[in-house]
């Protein structure tokens, strides 16, 4: 079983608490995502590393529970930098659709300030 639907098992509330958002909103942010993913790759692409629910999670713990990139990377298995391109393609696709307002806490901020490219 896949870490969404582990959390998806959860009651309401326990799932609140974990994810930092209601089940409802976490549903819409995923279909938001899917057809941001869906216009992004409409002609083709590169396949996803990382399921779109997968960086989704990631990008909730990074703002929810502030944690480092570092430490979710090693939760996930991946890269610190790959932690920072899930984070930034959810936050610009949510912004983009405007009907979520993303924490200040931004990940381009993040890169600028530590130097890395």
């Amino acid at each position: 079983m896949d870490r969404v639907e582990q959390k998806l098992r959860l009651s309401d509330e326990e799932f609140k608490r974990n994810v930092g958002t209601t089940k409802p909103v976490f549903q819409m942010m995923r279909k938001m995502l899917q057809q941001a993913h869906g216009k992004l790759h409409q002609f083709g692409g590169q396949s996803l590393t990382w399921s779109i629910d997968d960086k989704l999670l990631i990008a909730l713990q990074y703002y929810r529970e502030y944690r480092t990139m570092e430490n979710i990377a090693i939760d996930f298995g991946c890269s610190k930098y790959t932690v920072f391109r899930a984070v930034r393609w959810v936050e610009e696709a949510l912004s983009a659709d405007g009907r979520f307002q993303l924490p200040g806490k931004s990940p381009a901020r993040w890169r600028t300030e530590n130097g890395s490219d």
